[in-house]
Parts: C-alpha cells; structure tokens; sequence
C-alpha cells in the first residue's frame, strides 16, 4: 500500500471513532434514564455483551488495517 492509502485509512479510522463517541456522549443521558425505567436484567446483559463483542471486533479490524496497512508490497 502507498502512504496516501495508508494515511487515508487511518484518518478516516479516526474520524469515525471520534464521531462514534461523540455521538454517543451527547444523548447518553437521555438513554440511560430510558434504560433504568423499561430493562430488564436479562437485557442488560445482553447489551453489555453485544458491546464487548462489538469492542472486540472493532479492535480487530483496526488491527487487520494496520496490519495490512503496514505491510509492504514483494512482487
């Protein structure tokens, strides 16, 4: 990959992780107050493992990019 690639790739990385957690700063109040009046126990749980679950795929597919990102072509 080129550099232009490659910083292209980060940047945007970037961008969407600071975008994804401004988002969800802004109306976490507004969620959370829903949350405590209609969750169940079993619902809860469930949310808290689909979040692991998405940090872990999202650390993955950073790390796949900067992998990829990193490597140098041989041909």
């Amino acid at each position: 990959m080129t550099a232009t690639v490659r910083t292209l790739i980060f940047s945007h990385l970037t961008i969407f992780a600071a975008g994804f957690a401004s988002g969800k700063l802004i109306h976490a109040d507004e969620l959370n107050t829903y949350r405590e009046i209609h969750e169940s126990d079993f619902t809860r749980f469930l949310r808290k493992f689909k979040r692991v679950a998405l940090g872990v795929g999202m650390l993955g597919a950073v790390v796949l990019v900067a992998r990829a990102s990193g490597r140098k072509r041989t041909s």
